[in-house]
């Protein structure tokens, strides 16, 4: 087929833009040092009026338990038990130290890992070609076939007979 055209095409190009649209969200870190802070005394005054509250009800508690412990022993005093000797052991004990690091906890550390959105609009091409009537041409082909050579297939067996029964066979040998 041969086409004959008379003139170049042209087209008219309407096109859209690409558009891109892209929503981040910004990682957070949040880093709250107050347990930090309260272990160094600098604490809230909510928690100060707690840990008052607290203190005072073991302090309340501890006095009962040295207030029973010394009426337990003044009941043996017939036991030769005497006061001095209870103020004496009172005044002997040793208060419990230890040592403490401070501040006693680190900071606490929590983040939000960011986001990116990202959406694409491809844009578009639009073409509304102006083309003219064109003609096409029927030219006839030619095949041509040539047989250069008919084919042949050789078999050559390189093996020798075989014998069936092999008792046939010429070297037949009979175990025993």
């Amino acid at each position: 087929m041969e086409y004959e055209q008379e003139h170049i095409p042209t087209a008219d190009v309407h096109s859209t833009k690409a558009k891109l649209h892209i929503e981040t969200k910004e990682q957070t870190m949040k880093i709250s040092t107050y347990e930090a802070r309260k272990s160094l005394g600098f604490s809230k005054i909510g928690d100060r009026i707690r840990d008052a509250a607290q203190k005072g009800e073991d302090d309340i508690v501890r006095f009962i338990k040295e207030a029973n412990q010394l009426g337990r022993s003044l009941s043996r005093i017939d036991q030769g038990v005497t006061i001095g000797s209870l103020m004496k052991q009172k005044l002997t004990q040793q208060s419990s130290l230890m040592t403490v690091f401070i501040p006693n906890s680190g900071a606490n550390i929590s983040w939000q890992a960011g986001d990116i959105k990202v959406k694409n609009t491809p844009g578009t091409l639009n073409y509304d070609w102006n083309i003219k009537d064109y003609q096409l041409h029927y030219t006839r082909g030619d095949v041509s076939l040539e047989v250069v050579q008919k084919p042949a297939v050789e078999i050559k067996y390189v093996g020798s007979p075989l014998y069936v029964p092999r008792s046939s066979g010429p070297n037949y040998v009979e175990n025993q």
